[in-house]
């Protein structure tokens, strides 16, 4: 899965930011349950995202399925209540499609042994399927701190959060890009049918990637603001860009080091070294690796 465009980057002055529109499309204040899909929606969308299809029908059918019944919609999966745009972002699509969370390996994986009272980071949090259901494991007493720097993906992220209040525990939002120094990075928000491959790279965004400045803050100062001095589990996935925030990761006290972590390996040909290989060189095991994602241990 392509996660959410946040990413560890240099500081840049603003940018000729375009006009990406943070409004949310049709219907999106809602009550939750009210717009939920109707069998036709699912059984194209289902049919769309089936895996095996042949590879001349797959772009003409989601296509057709975006067309027909872009979102939004109200659906039930994990445990947790989700409001999906699946015409705009492949997490929606799989929700929708599968009736489940993506990437069920990783995440049992990256939680295997998380308590109450223990501290999630999620860097690239996209719409919140790890955030929101480490809320959900977490509760009562853990903390989830959520960070996603794209402004519509981050109101749709914002969105499911509030339509779960009564089934997770602390999600602290922040809508900031990790970064070296503090101020403002550009970010390529992907604005076509993949909100989660937005990227500070103009090429990882895709031909739809519009720039958007947004607030840039170093990870250290970050987790200080919220007060986080240990992290039980961290994921981070930000679109080739992963190398720097296991850097940053990895310039931080020891005893704040994640105990389990997960990084997106699916962009690594962008990194500018390997940060698997430096996290191994600095303590850490392989748990699992899948062709998109690599979750490790620190070694005690």
């Amino acid at each position: 899965m392509s996660g959410t465009a946040l990413a560890m980057a240099e500081t840049s002055g603003p940018a000729s930011a375009g006009a990406l529109p943070v409004v949310m499309p049709g219907h999106a204040d809602a009550p939750f349950g009210s717009l939920r899909p109707g069998l036709f929606a699912r059984a194209l969308w289902a049919l769309a995202m089936r895996r095996g299809l042949r590879k001349g029908l797959k772009k003409p059918l989601r296509k057709l399925a975006a067309r027909a019944f872009p979102g939004p919609f109200d659906v039930t999966a994990g445990g947790l209540c989700w409001r999906l745009w699946p015409a705009e972002n492949y997490c929606d699509r799989v929700i929708l499609a599968r009736r489940r969370l993506p990437e069920v390996e990783e995440r049992e994986a990256l939680f295997e042994g998380l308590r109450a009272g223990d501290t999630f980071v999620d860097i690239g949090a996209n719409i919140g399927t790890y955030a929101l259901d480490a809320a959900r494991r977490l509760k009562p007493g853990g903390r989830v701190l959520a960070v996603e720097p794209g402004p519509r993906t981050h109101a749709k992220l914002a969105a499911n959060v509030a339509a779960n209040r009564a089934r997770i525990g602390d999600v602290i939002l922040r809508q900031v890009a990790v970064a070296q120094e503090a101020g403002t990075v550009t970010l390529y928000a992907n604005a076509g049918s993949n909100a989660g491959q937005s990227s500070l790279l103009a090429e990882g965004a895709g031909r739809s990637g519009v720039a958007v400045t947004v607030e840039a803050v170093p990870l250290a100062d970050l987790l200080a603001g919220e007060g986080i001095a240990a992290i039980a589990a961290m994921k981070i996935d930000v679109e080739g860009f992963e190398d720097r925030i296991v850097d940053a990761v990895l310039a931080l006290p020891q005893e704040t080091w994640p105990r389990r972590l997960q990084v997106e390996i699916e962009h690594r040909a962008l990194w500018r070294r390997d940060a698997v290989a430096r996290l191994r060189e600095a303590g850490f095991a392989t748990v699992l690796e899948t062709t998109e994602n690599v979750v490790l241990q620190r070694r005690a």
